[in-house]
Parts: structure tokens; sequence; C-alpha cells
């Protein structure tokens, strides 16, 4: 038999039977003494044990005895085993053993698990604790210092500066045109498809807010333009059979 520590409530059964013919049930017994030794202690006497008779005529010589003495294990320790002997005039004497352990959970109460997850928990649906208000002003000065750095680094907002539209021109045109660069002079670059179709020749990239626009040879005629606001997978400045 297994009991929490610290619980006085339980009671423990035993079977009376004759001390000399070791069978027949003695029913109507009173005034037990009963000794106890947990987890290696010397014997002591309970001072008063329970000990009460279950039912006479149904379960005759079945008798409760409740634990309601030295019931705590020791500091440290999650389990103590207990031994109570039982003795009465008349009757066998009778030794019995339980566990003293520690629970892990609130005495008393069951945890309920429903397809492997707990079904109940304490309501939180922002996952910040109680303190809920200083949560939020650290967060807040986490934000501030988000808003320092994008600031600090010119990538607060869509407006971009002249230095990260040309970088993302680049990465643009290296990601989408999927074409290998065959000669450079200069300004002009000459793009050939993976087709092998004739090649044309770039001869400027510009960026004008937030729209790059590449030009053909004689810096009038757009070849495709990208708005750089959208995001750069998106379809391809130049189709593959144009350049």
């Amino acid at each position: 038999m297994r009991v929490p520590s610290g619980v006085t409530t339980s009671y423990l059964y035993l079977v009376a039977v004759d001390s000399v013919d070791l069978k027949s049930r003695e029913t109507s017994l009173s005034s037990f003494t009963v000794y106890r030794s947990r987890n290696g202690a010397a014997a002591a006497a309970m001072s008063s044990p329970t000990v009460n008779e279950t039912d006479s005529s149904n379960m005759p010589g079945v008798y409760e005895l409740l634990l309601d003495e030295d019931m705590t294990i020791g500091a440290g320790n999650d389990s103590e085993e207990m031994v109570f002997h039982i003795t009465h005039s008349g009757m066998a004497p009778v030794t019995r053993v339980i566990e003293l352990y520690r629970p892990k959970i609130t005495a008393g109460e069951t945890l309920t698990v429903s397809s492997g997850a707990v079904s109940t928990c304490t309501t939180n649906t922002d996952m910040r604790g109680t303190d809920s208000a200083a949560t939020a002003a650290a967060l807040a000065t986490v934000d501030g210092i988000v808003d320092a750095i994008l600031a600090d680094t010119g990538t607060d907002g869509v407006t971009l500066s002249a230095a990260i539209c040309n970088k993302i021109a680049d990465h643009v045109i290296r990601r989408n045109l999927a074409t290998a660069l065959a000669s450079s002079d200069g300004d002009t670059k000459t793009f050939r498809s993976v087709g092998g179709a004739t090649a044309k020749q770039v001869n400027k990239i510009a960026v004008a807010g937030a729209t790059l626009s590449i030009f053909e040879s004689d810096d009038s005629t757009v070849l495709g333009q990208q708005s750089l606001s959208t995001d750069a997978t998106a379809s391809p400045i130049i189709a593959a059979d144009t350049v």
C-alpha cells in the first residue's frame, strides 16, 4: 500500500485470526496494541490506535487501522517504508508494510491528460506571465531598440537609400534573369539568354524611386521594370526569351 506523505486519513486493512488454529476469524475485538517503525527507526507504540471492525457479519475478522501517526517522511527523501505490528489477546499477530512517498502533484488531485496533452491549464493567452504591464514595458523597450537599428541602417520603411536600392537591384538582376554575363565594357553589359537567343545590350540600369528600369543600348527603350517595393522573388524583370 502506498500513502502520500503527510496524509493522515488512510486506513490499512488487516484480518484477525485465532492465535491457536490460525484460521478462525476473530470478531468483536477492540483495544488493539500497535507498534510502528518508519525508515529504520526504533519501534514506537501508537498512542491511541483507531481500529474499526468492518462488518462482523459479511466480512468477519476484517478490521481497519487508521494511519494517523508519524506519517511524514524525512526531508530529502522521496520514499520511505513503514511497518505496523498489530496484536490482540487471542489473535495471531499481524504485520503490515506500507510505502510513504512524496507526491509530485498536490495530494488528492488528478492531473487530467487528453490525447497526450494537458487538457486544463491556467488561461494566459498572450504567454507573457502574470505581470503583463511590466512585460509590455520591456517589449516596448526592445521595440525602440529595433527601431533605432532600422533607422541607423537606413532600413526603416519602404523609402530606401540609393545604396540599398543598388544592392537590391543587383540582387534582383542576378536572381531573376538567369543569364550568364558574356562581356563587360564600361557601363555596357551584354547578357545572353540560357536558350542561346540573340544577345541584347543593356546600356543602363537605373533606380527611380521604388522602380528599377533596364534600358537597351539607346538609353530610351525599356527592356523591363521591377517595383522594388515588392518581393524580389516575384516574376522576372525580363523574361528569359527576351534578353
